[in-house]
Order: structure tokens, then sequence, then C-alpha cells
């Protein structure tokens, strides 16, 4: 996609080479409209990952995208950020 391809340079890197980085290609997840990866976890939050309410509301956001930065690969990009699965 346009997304991955525009991005290539932030997200290549990340990857052994370019076979491997088109080989993957399908577990990058663009998280647009996020900067950061703890925009990404308001959004996973938005999208239902923590449906109940009163976890929502104790819910540290910018903890738990640090943990996410940590735990796994993100990649923050002027069009949002990635996340690479692997």
């Amino acid at each position: 996609p346009d997304y991955i391809r525009d991005n290539m340079g932030s997200l290549l890197s990340y990857y052994s080479g370019v076979e491997d980085f088109c080989e993957h290609a399908d577990d990058i997840i663009l998280w647009s409209g996020c900067d950061t990866t703890a925009d990404v976890a308001e959004q996973m939050l938005d999208d239902g990952l923590l449906s109940d309410e009163t976890l929502r509301r104790y819910f540290d956001s910018v903890q738990y995208g640090r943990d996410l930065s940590m735990e796994g690969d993100f990649v923050e990009t002027k069009d949002g950020v990635f996340e690479l699965v692997r």
C-alpha cells in the first residue's frame, strides 16, 4: 500500500533488508491519526480493547503506550504510528 511505500525509509531499518520488509508488509499496521504510542493506546481503548467502563476510567494511556513501545515495534511517522507485528 502507498502508506507503507511512502514510509519505507522509516520502517526499513526494522528488517534485515528489502526482501524481508516486503515479506512482512501485510504484518504492518498503521494507526492513522496517532502521533505517539499513547495515542495508539487511546485508539485501542476507543476501538473496544477495554470495554469495561470501570477499567476505562482508570486506564493510563501514556503508561500503556510506554509499555507498547517496550514490548513491540512502533514507528512514529508523519502519517501516523506503524505497528510492526512479528
